[in-house]
């Protein structure tokens, strides 16, 4: 199992572990730090920030430089801290500490306190050192010393021998390698350890561990989340959410669907923080067959494809939630469903969560997008005629990566999981977007099959023999130029033509890579995107206008025309829900209805997309055309 730890260091900390009341429950917290993303100490210093152990040197959303060392002083402090004894420090901070060397006032409370647990003691010659850093040795003992008890069970020995034993034999390292124990330690690595200690229950004077005492006791909620709702997550059992919720591995609550996390619950028992990790009693793979092992005709395992068998108790036979309905069994299991299985103290299933993608897979003959039409929900129709509209909780990755249901396109290729208590609502769409554009070499059928094949000189350059899938496309004639978006299966799938999307853009950067590829950058609705754009030069276009004819296949830019804005418009109405307004220029006055039209306003460094959410009466605009007609819009500030 994946243990959760927590890092140290922090030069200013809030006290105590209370939440802070927000407006709505389970608001999801912004990113604690930022440099920790994909830092192997991520979950323990997101952690420790939702605490209020850390704050960073600049505060949350800051650095907290995880990989550099660590003073005495500043651990010192999370030390204390975290154990819970942050207001006794703050009540001794107008006492210097009796050490021969100076230590910072802002310290003086958290060694003071250190000082009257035991945590430290100095060194020989009466001096504390506060600003060097902490070495492995150092930080083990005073994390030893910070449980009550564990200190008078170290053996004896040579220091700090005896104490690095019986921290890595009683879980006070976590994690952590601490045989470089001279070295001074990370402040990741000193979160981790930190976290491994507050799980670490007091043990009285035999040794015997004291249950329930360890700091976290209690709070901490491993398990398989099943379902999310406004306010709640379901963990095992329904939970209530704290107004802010910490999340690490996902960024919202249907990115944690199905995923094995380790939460913690504050004080008044709801969770805030929460992260993936995966759990020794959680198998996952794609079912292959119900397994009867004992061949008495009752099935007693799950087959998986990766060639596993769960075991399955013969008469109790296993609970299935599948794509979010309850009261299924393991009958209702079919070929191809990915599963995540929760065993039970025996080693067999206890539940079985199953995603079926009962559509299938097509690819999306047409798209609405939310954000051009605010009153009409994303929308996608199939090659095959069937219609979905998509809800903001829908799971979406394209080849692989998160999504948004509005980043979907044209000519994606789609596999879908619905609701079962409604067909027509999706709740996982996975699509693929890859294409191959070229000239056709050669094609030829083979037997038994039939399998069609077809070989391309690709634009791109080489040549390559791919598989066609017929249900949409024509075996095509040699010296034809084709252009194919391709499956899940990397097959010939979809008929991709060569029409364009043509969003209104900001440009924001161009980059010439060492192979004189080129790729600009661009800000569409406050999103960033990026397209390859060989044959055009935006290096002298960087905060300019665009409309942008976008291949839908490839990404690459087909077409790229300039647009300027001016015009002094007063807006004398505005209504941002459906996203018109009426504006006036002399005498004359405009009614704006376009769905595609775009507002930004000029801020220090650049523009800033702002919709019609950030326009009121009296405010005055530029446009890039007459208002009926424009579809760029720039807020003017006075």
């Amino acid at each position: 199992m994946k243990k959760l730890l927590i890092s140290a260091l922090v030069a200013v900390m809030v006290l105590g572990f209370a939440a802070t009341a927000f407006a709505a429950a389970g608001e999801i917290a912004p990113k604690a730090f930022s440099d920790i993303a994909g830092d192997k100490a991520e979950a323990e210093l997101t952690l420790l920030a939702a605490l209020g152990v850390y704050s960073g040197e600049l505060g949350l959303g800051g650095p907290v430089k995880p990989g550099d060392p660590i003073t005495r002083a500043q651990f010192c402090k999370v030390v204390i801290v975290s154990a819970g004894r942050g207001n006794t420090a703050q009540g001794l901070m107008g006492l210097k500490p009796s050490f021969k060397d100076d230590v910072p006032t802002w310290a003086w409370g958290y060694v003071n306190v250190a000082v009257y647990m035991g945590i430290i003691k100095g060194y020989e010659d009466g001096t504390f050192r506060p600003n060097s850093p902490v070495t492995y040795a150092e930080a083990i003992t005073m994390l030893i010393r910070s449980v009550s008890g564990h200190v008078v069970q170290v053996g004896p020995g040579i220091w700090p021998y005896n104490y690095l034993f019986y921290g890595v034999d009683n879980g006070f390292a976590g994690p952590v390698d601490v045989g470089f124990a001279n070295l001074p330690a990370s402040r990741g690595d000193m979160a981790r350890m930190l976290y491994a200690t507050m799980g670490i229950d007091k043990v009285d004077k035999d040794g015997e561990a004291l249950a329930g005492t360890s700091v976290l006791a209690g709070r901490i909620v491993q398990g398989v989340v099943t379902d999310y709702a406004p306010g709640t997550v379901t963990i095992g059992a329904v939970r209530p959410l704290a107004d802010k919720v910490y999340l690490v591995g996902a960024s919202d609550y249907e990115g944690l669907r199905n995923l094995s996390v380790t939460a913690v619950k504050n004080a008044d028992g709801k969770i805030f923080f929460i992260a993936v990790g995966e759990s020794a009693n959680v198998v996952r793979g794609v079912f292959k067959a119900l397994a009867d092992a004992d061949g008495d005709h009752d099935t007693d395992g799950l087959a998986l494809q990766d060639g596993t068998t769960v075991p399955v108790d013969e008469v109790a036979g296993v609970s299935v939630t599948l794509n979010k309905g309850a009261g299924y069994d393991e009958n209702d299991l079919t070929v191809g469903d990915e599963l995540v299985i929760t065993l039970g103290a025996t080693g067999k299933a206890a539940n079985v969560i199953a995603l079926c993608f009962d559509m299938g897979e097509d690819y999306v003959d047409h798209f609405d997008k939310s954000v051009a039409s605010p009153l009409t929900a994303t929308y996608i129709e199939l090659a095959n005629g069937n219609t979905f509209s998509i809800p903001t909780a829908c799971q979406v990755t394209i080849n692989g990566a998160a999504a948004t249901r509005d980043d979907l396109r044209v000519d994606d290729v789609v596999s879908i999981a619905t609701n079962n208590l409604d067909s027509n609502t999706p709740i996982v769409i996975r699509a693929i977007r890859q294409a191959v554009e070229g000239t056709v070499k050669s094609s030829s059928t083979s037997y038994p099959g039939p399998v069609y094949r077809v070989t391309i000189d690709k634009k791109a350059g080489g040549t390559q023999t791919f598989v066609l899938d017929v249900t949409y496309i024509s075996m095509p004639t040699a010296g034809a130029s084709v252009k194919f978006g391709l499956n899940a299966a990397g097959e010939l799938f979809v008929p991709v033509g060569y029409e364009t999307v043509t969003p209104y853009v900001v440009v924001t950067g161009y980059m010439v890579d060492g192979a004189g590829h080129r790729t600009v950058t661009v800000d569409v609705r406050g999103q960033s995107a990026t397209y390859k754009c060989d044959g055009f030069d935006f290096s002298s276009e960087i905060g300019s206008y665009y409309v942008l004819g976008i291949d839908t296949a490839d990404g690459s830019l087909d077409t790229a025309t300039g647009l300027s804005v001016g015009g002094d418009y007063e807006i004398l109405a505005v209504d941002a829900v459906r996203g018109t307004m009426t504006v006036k220029s002399g005498g004359t006055i405009y009614f704006v209805s376009n769905d595609d039209a775009v507002v930004y306003k000029v801020v220090s460094g650049g523009k800033v997309y702002i919709g019609f959410t950030g326009l009121k009466v009296g405010d005055h605009v530029r446009a890039n055309a007459s208002p009926s007609s424009a579809a760029v819009f720039e807020l003017i500030v006075p």
